[in-house]
């Protein structure tokens, strides 16, 4: 089950675990999870070329990010670390723009249900495989510990104006289609809606 493991992360991490719950030498389980995985590859290359199927493309959280993904996955990184984190982002019903990092905090909240003392490590086990791809990105990130009050509220109100920026591009999308049916009066209403939205953002 290690081999099939997609990242050399995430098989050095269950590689870990499996050696301190077995008490065998780490090397001698990183040694049989190589021959396994070396197995496993000599296995599918033998199979007719159109019987292999491209695995899906995955996001790698450690390139390639925009500035508001940047900032989520800095706000999951201290979410995970800091009770009050958790607690401003509840408070302020912050929604994650990523799908992916949305999906952990909910996660991170049932698993906190779930026992009495939380921990990184405990939430990997938790959780479905996708998600602890993820986790286990952002943890080698090896970000600051430390944080203050006005990153937070950096954070949040970039998630605003992001929002708002979508928004925009919708609006404008509904304008054009307005004055391609000549509706005078939809014009109108949106043209106000996007000057009401611009306003903001400067």
């Amino acid at each position: 089950m290690i081999a099939r493991s997609h990242t050399e992360i995430t098989q050095d991490l269950y590689s870990q675990k499996l050696a301190e719950l077995t008490q065998l030498p780490i090397e001698t389980i990183k040694n049989a999870v190589l021959s396994e995985s070396q197995k496993q590859r000599r296995q599918v290359s033998r199979k007719p070329y159109q019987e292999q199927q491209p695995e899906p493309k995955k996001q790698d959280f450690s390139k390639k990010l925009s500035a508001l993904e940047i900032a989520e996955v800095r706000l999951i990184y201290l979410v995970l670390r800091y009770e009050e984190v958790n607690d401003f982002v509840i408070q302020h019903q912050y929604e994650f723009n990523n799908s992916e990092l949305g999906a952990i905090f909910k996660e991170w909240q049932t698993y906190k249900q779930s026992t009495d003392n939380p921990t990184i490590s405990g939430f990997i086990d938790f959780i479905s495989d996708d998600l602890k791809r993820i986790i286990v990105a952002i943890e080698m990130m090896q970000m600051p510990d430390y944080y203050s009050s006005k990153e937070l509220e950096d954070y949040l109100s970039r998630s605003i104006k992001e929002k708002q920026a979508q928004q925009l591009q919708k609006l404008r999308a509904q304008l054009n289609e307005a004055k391609r049916q000549h509706d005078e009066q939809q014009e109108l209403a949106l043209t106000q809606q996007i000057i009401e939205l611009r306003r903001l953002l400067n």
